[in-house]
């Protein structure tokens, strides 16, 4: 069951992009080249996809959830970031290569690979070798210095100036996802920045974020 979930993962958000990118090159010329460029990229993308899933519980049972789990420390948040950045800008740059010259250079699928191979490290480093023994003993309770999103801002410095408050305040503050947008290429505000505190103090947080 778990393999066969590692593969429909691996098959279906791949094919999301997919979809989108040949909807955006509906009205190019040559639809033919379109199509097959848009393939090597699925292609790509699903072997990235299965070295992150295949035989990686932690990886299926808490990819889906949001926020990280608590054993991926900032650090490793960060190599997860840059293996995200190597999948996605290897297989971009294959893809706008291909659908100008037909050519393909052979090195970009080795460079998204490895950046699949270093999310799957990242994210696993430190993961439970028993999750059900694990999820039961967290059942009951939560750990208060786990990090939980507070605010989400559309720009650095509104996330800094909430930041600076909170901080005043006396509340410990890690900013997540600035400069991520520009880091992965999809646009300045495509991705929100979270303010994140320790969970005891979150409703001290949103209480001042509210006022």
């Amino acid at each position: 069951m778990k393999t066969l979930k590692a593969i429909l993962y691996s098959l279906l958000l791949p094919a999301v992009i997919f979809s989108y990118l040949l909807l955006l090159s509906r009205d190019r010329v040559d639809f033919s080249v379109t199509f097959r460029g848009t393939l090597l990229m699925y292609v790509v993308l699903v072997i990235c996809f299965l070295i992150f899933f295949i035989r990686n519980d932690a990886a299926i049972r808490y990819f889906w959830r949001v926020g990280w789990p608590e054993w991926v420390t900032v650090g490793q948040i960060w190599l997860c970031v840059l293996g995200a950045a190597f999948i996605i800008a290897a297989s971009r740059i294959m893809w706008g290569i291909y659908m100008d010259t037909g050519k393909i250079n052979y090195w970009l699928p080795l460079i998204a690979f490895a950046g699949a191979f270093l999310y799957r490290y990242a994210y696993t480093h430190n993961a439970p070798a028993d999750l059900d023994a694990y999820e039961k003993e967290h059942k009951h309770e939560e750990d208060p210095d786990a990090l939980v999103t507070v605010a989400e801002c559309n720009d650095s410095s509104s996330a800094h100036i909430i930041k600076g408050m909170l901080e005043s305040n006396g509340i410990p503050v890690e900013i997540f996802g600035d400069g991520l947008s520009e880091t992965l290429g999809v646009g300045k505000h495509s991705m929100p920045i979270r303010v994140l505190v320790r969970k005891r103090d979150k409703a001290a947080a949103e209480e001042l974020i509210n006022e």
